[in-house]
């Protein structure tokens, strides 16, 4: 009985989520993504390379508030510090049947609402990609909550507003900074 006791905690250990996460990135293939750490709201994700220097985003998955998600926010900084270089890159990919000529709007706190292009759409849903300003981050860095909206095709009246949390943005964006220029 003993025996059998100690073969199911074994099994159990060996499946646990502890276990898995420990082990995860050593089982992942080539080009799988993982989440590194998390900040607050934040992930880092990365991608599992050959030459195991993986590249490294913020990611955060919104919630569209019934339950469901509405979209993925992924943000690349950049290492330039010019003033006139972005200061990071911003991949938004919405739902198919997302009204378009609308584009993504995000409201940081109470700044002015920044109108965002979707570039294109294919079956993972609708893009926008934008190089974000320093002046931009920085609200994002500063801020505590930012307010996205967007527009169904099905009822272009009642138009999708949803909260993105920014708790954790500024340690997200210092820890992908700190991946990417050791590389």
């Amino acid at each position: 009985m003993k025996t059998k006791l100690s073969i199911l905690l074994i099994s159990f250990l060996a499946t646990s989520p502890l276990a898995a996460q420990e082990s995860a990135t050593e089982e992942l293939q080539i080009g799988q993504p993982y989440i590194l750490e998390s900040h607050g709201d934040w992930a880092v994700r990365c991608l599992r390379s050959e030459d195991a220097q993986d590249p490294c985003q913020m990611y955060q998955l919104i919630a569209d508030g019934n339950g469901g998600n509405l979209a993925e926010f992924t943000l690349q900084p950049t290492l330039s510090d010019g003033a006139d270089a972005p200061a990071a890159i911003a991949t938004i990919v919405a739902p198919l049947e997302t009204l378009l000529m609308e584009g993504f709007i995000v409201q940081v706190d109470d700044k002015d609402a920044r109108r965002y292009s979707f570039s294109y759409c294919n079956r993972g849903g609708c893009v926008v990609r934008v190089a974000l300003t320093p002046e931009e981050v920085e609200e994002f860095r500063k801020g505590a909550e930012a307010l996205v909206r967007l527009v169904p095709v099905a009822s272009p009246d009642s138009p999708v507003v949803v909260p993105m949390s920014l708790s954790g943005f500024t340690a997200g964006y210092n820890a992908v900074r700190e991946i990417m220029a050791v590389e």
